[in-house]
């Protein structure tokens, strides 16, 4: 199984960097990993058209977090492999089954949840993609919505959530998600400490790591991590790197 998690910026930058810019290039990245699921973040109106040519392939779930904020954390599924069974998104607030703005947040943030069926195995996976926000209450009470819905799924179910966590290895946050969840990373690439965010710069922040890609369930293994580090005639695809994943099932 391999899962590709990507932060897109929302929006147009200078320099060779807007939208219809940078789209080839999340393309060309697209194209060469050939991954099975796909997790965006900051997806836009102006982001869909561009990705509107994986249609033919993709399946997608997206929901934008608030009718005056249109932005989303879609997930795309390749539609000859999975057959999807459920689906659903949920806020990351007090209340969840509406758009709205929970704790501390300076936005409303949203999670998509699809349960999708291996039409050559016949088992489910259960994939969760999401985008934090910044304070640390928020991030905590975040991860435990989360969690509360994954536990709904059953000890053995197979899961993986990925997205653009806006924290760090060390953060309360993160050790909120870990009371749940494994960390691919810290698995199988401890001293990987390759930065996720570039800001348009091949300036080395080590250290600076914000998404992740957690799992849990039985018979789920990683297998393999990797933080997309390409650039093209020195542009990049977004102000985040790429993140490929790489899990065998049993």
């Amino acid at each position: 199984m391999k899962i590709i998690s990507f932060n897109l910026r929302y929006t147009d930058d200078p320099n060779g960097h807007s939208i219809h810019e940078r789209a080839p290039r999340v393309l060309d990245i697209l194209k060469d990993y050939q991954p099975d699921l796909i997790g965006f973040q900051e997806v836009t109106p102006a982001w869909m058209e561009e990705l509107a040519v994986l249609d033919d392939r993709f399946g997608h779930l997206l929901t934008y977090r608030y009718p005056t904020n249109l932005e989303g954390t879609p997930i795309f599924w390749r539609k000859d492999l999975f057959e999807l069974v459920e689906s659903q998104s949920f806020w990351l607030s007090e209340t969840p089954a509406v758009p709205s703005r929970g704790w501390d947040a300076d936005l409303p943030r949203i999670c998509c949840y699809t349960a999708l069926k291996n039409q050559k195995t016949g088992k489910l996976f259960h994939y969760f993609n999401t985008h934090f926000d910044g304070p640390e209450w928020c991030q905590r009470e975040s991860a435990q919505t989360i969690i509360r819905r994954a536990q709904t799924l059953g000890n053995e179910a197979q899961i993986a959530c990925t997205g653009d966590f806006n924290f760090y290895p060390d953060s309360k946050g993160y050790y909120a998600m870990r009371s749940f969840f494994e960390d691919v990373r810290a698995k199988i690439a401890p001293d990987n400490m390759q930065q996720t965010t570039n800001d348009y710069s091949l300036k080395l922040c080590p250290n600076r790591i914000i998404d992740f890609c957690f799992y849990a369930g039985k018979g789920i293994t990683p297998v393999h991590y990797e933080v997309i580090t390409r650039t093209y005639d020195g542009k990049f695809p977004s102000d985040h790197y790429g993140m490929f994943f790489e899990f065998e099932l049993s």
